[in-house]
């Protein structure tokens, strides 16, 4: 799932699978309208429904943490 999440995310921004720091907000990495196109991407290629409450910051501050969004997506679904 990993790998298939972060191929996702490197076509939205290649720069967010390349980030090594702890907060890509604050760092300038990903805009709010990428956010946006993640979350369409990933609920596209997955077959996920991302609710609002998974679109936060702590769950956009590295590839990481949307790996985990969307871990916990697919346990509540």
């Amino acid at each position: 799932m990993k790998e298939k999440v972060y191929a996702l995310l490197e076509e939205v921004n290649k720069k967010i699978v390349q980030y090594e720091g702890e907060n890509m907000l604050e760092d300038e990495i990903v805009e709010s309208m990428e956010i946006m196109d993640i979350v369409v991407k990933l609920e596209e290629e997955l077959g996920i429904e991302i609710g609002p409450e998974y679109i936060v910051p702590e769950y956009f501050m590295t590839k990481d943490t949307i790996v985990k969004m969307v871990e916990d997506v697919r346990k509540e679904q």
